[in-house]
């Protein structure tokens, strides 16, 4: 049972980085953009 719950908290943390991964490359990608653009970060 301990094996088989380390496994689903793995798999759901494994899906939670990868959920929150794009939102990131996009706070990264806005912010770049705002610099391009000579505006603030």
């Amino acid at each position: 049972m301990r094996r088989r719950t380390r496994r689903v908290g793995a798999a759901l943390g494994a899906i939670a980085l990868f959920g929150l991964a794009p939102d990131a490359v996009r706070a990264q990608q806005h912010a770049g953009d705002d610099a391009a653009a000579g505006g603030a970060p």
